[in-house]
């Protein structure tokens, strides 16, 4: 206890130099935590919109389909597998066709991927339902990022053109009956959902489909070969990997933080170490052992990260409870990402985050403050007296 309260005088006692290690290292605290809660939010939101928009229980597709290979799509369909024909029937699984087409929005030809969709299902959270609500022969909906590529509204209408089953090019005009709010690029940006039964019957294609989406917590079938089953890890491969590059690049600003908080703590125990060198020849004179004037200085190394998670808390809490609350709008620009993320991110907080950056911090800076204290294991107390090292 004398050893604990000693530490936190001679802390205490050096004044600016000591508060500032301190802040610079609550500034850390509060901004790693911070920034992983940023990170959780996102991957959390992203998963969620993905798994109620598109993913869902995860998806079958044609073998011949490819989401980057755009020419070929039109070969990519087959029947749908009637080991699934049950399920369907439950809504336990949508089949979805997909085919080349175009529109004219303003005389302007825009290429799209026409996506017939059943729509009274249920294993996606799309407003599919208002499609069997128009009365318009030709009803599509629309997400809103298409709706600003083409600049096109609601009740809208725009020419559309396919090429029909027997090669030959079909027209017909088409009402926009909504307008998707959703931040989905995957199944937004260049596409228009219609009916199934709709685009089956323009392309004769009737009970085949290129990609079936299962419910949540469906169990998948072995189906024949001309269709993968892509489980919900698989089709969250390019967010994950996304985040990953993410959270790679917040180390290096967490290692800069970090550097210059231990910077600082190293130069004050070293620091400390020359100026303080009669007074540790004193103690060591008074009966106090090398171990306990090393476990001292560790200690008040070690008072630098207790008092910095105060001083952060002071702060951090309102900060980060804002932002709990609020959320951070970052504007327009989160469209630039061909990822599931809206322009308001919520920070999630967990206590695994604040307990692992709390321990990594601790043990970091008891680590940084004992290191240069390896030189008092060699220093006779007379020579600590007049001022010199042995």
């Amino acid at each position: 206890m004398l050893l604990l309260k000693l530490a936190f005088k001679n802390l205490i006692g050096a004044g600016v130099r000591s508060w500032l290690n301190i802040f610079v290292l609550s500034v850390s605290f509060v901004v790693i935590i911070w920034t992983q809660g940023l990170y959780n939010g996102i991957w959390n939101h992203s998963k969620q919109l993905l798994l109620s928009y598109d993913v869902a229980g995860g998806q079958y597709w044609h073998s011949g389909y490819d989401t980057y290979d755009v020419l070929n799509i039109n070969d990519a369909y087959s029947k749908v597998p009637s080991q699934l024909n049950e399920q369907i029937s439950l809504n336990k699984a949508e089949p979805i066709l997909i085919r080349q087409g175009s529109i004219y929005p303003a005389g302007r030809m825009q290429p799209v991927l026409m996506k017939g969709i059943d729509p009274n299902q249920q294993v996606s959270k799309m407003p599919t339902y208002l499609l069997a609500e128009s009365e318009h022969p030709f009803p599509i909906l629309i997400g809103k990022r298409m709706a600003k590529e083409t600049k096109l509204k609601k009740n809208d209408t725009v020419m559309i053109r396919w090429r029909n089953a027997k090669g030959g090019f079909d027209a017909a005009e088409a009402k926009v009956i909504d307008i998707m709010m959703m931040d989905v690029p995957a199944i937004d940006s260049g596409q228009i959902w219609l009916s199934y039964n709709l685009l089956a019957q323009m392309m004769e294609l009737s009970n085949h489909a290129t990609i079936i989406t299962l419910a949540k917590n469906s169990t998948p079938l072995n189906l024949d070969s001309n269709w993968i089953y892509k489980s919900q890890d698989d089709l969250l491969i390019d967010l994950k990997t996304w985040m990953s590059q993410e959270k790679g690049s917040a180390f290096i600003l967490y290692l800069i933080l970090m550097s210059l908080a231990i910077i600082g703590i190293f130069d004050s125990q070293i620091f400390s170490l020359f100026k303080r060198r009669k007074e540790i020849g004193t103690l060591m004179a008074l009966g106090m052992t090398r171990k306990k004037v090393i476990q001292l200085f560790t200690v008040e190394g070690l008072y630098n990260a207790i008092l910095a998670s105060v001083v952060g808390a002071i702060y951090g809490i309102p900060i980060c409870y804002w932002t709990l609350k609020n959320g951070i709008n970052l504007g327009d620009q989160m469209e630039n990402y061909n990822f599931a993320v809206s322009s308001i991110i919520y920070p999630v907080y967990s206590v695994i985050i604040i307990g692992s950056t709390t321990a990594i911090i601790f043990l970091t800076v008891t680590f940084f403050s004992y290191l240069p204290l390896k030189r008092l294991h060699k220093l006779k107390p007379t020579d600590a007296l007049r001022g010199k090292w042995s």
